[in-house]
């Protein structure tokens, strides 16, 4: 008969370390207490489907509707004896696009805050008219968005135009967890 995992117990970035003691993969009797199953963000999205975990188990996921998956969440089954499952998102093409820096030494002169909030719409727009959803690093100044080619690099690139002197735009793999204000679904 198939686990089905129908609760999502918690998440291991924000509250999991209580109930999987960190990363550590603990065991008993050389038996996980946790299982892992790696899936693409689309997937994610999807409230019933089924997986194949790390251990090679094929499961269920059973959630309410409208409920979807995070990277981190905890997962438990209706079957007591089937470990928790940890869902872990698989890293995605993206594009990082950097502001740079202004830097005085560079016979560049500091931007006016207007030509900086232009840059920002203007970005905004063209990633936005392209339907993509967001991620944003204030720290490191970027924000990232998923592609499906390198090819869209040069894309960008040629869309971004004049604001492609103050951006650097590059390809990368990784986790990608979009904003929680700018994740965009279409039209309304």
């Amino acid at each position: 008969m198939l686990d089905v995992y129908t609760k999502i117990a918690g998440n291991k970035f924000n509250d999991g370390d209580k109930k999987l003691n960190g990363d550590k993969k603990r065991t008993r009797g050389g038996e996980e207490l946790f299982d892992t199953a790696v899936m693409p963000r689309a997937d994610m999205a999807k409230s019933r489907q089924l997986v194949r975990t790390k251990s090679g188990a094929e499961v269920g996921i059973n959630l309410s509707r409208g409920r979807t998956l995070r990277h981190g969440d905890i997962l438990q089954s209706d079957n007591p004896k089937r470990p928790p499952l940890i869902i872990q998102q698989s890293p995605e093409k993206v594009i990082v696009a950097r502001f740079l820096a202004w830097d005085p030494e560079d016979n560049y002169d500091m931007p006016h805050a207007d030509d900086y909030f232009e840059l920002c719409m203007v970005i905004g727009h063209v990633i936005g008219n392209r339907h993509r959803p967001i991620s944003i690093n204030g720290e490191e100044k970027t924000v990232s968005f998923p592609i499906q080619d390198d090819s869209e690099l040069e894309t960008f690139e040629g869309l971004f135009g004049q604001a492609g002197d103050d951006v650097e735009l590059s390809i990368a793999r990784e986790i990608f967890v979009p904003h929680a204000g700018a994740d965009v679904h279409g039209h309304q």
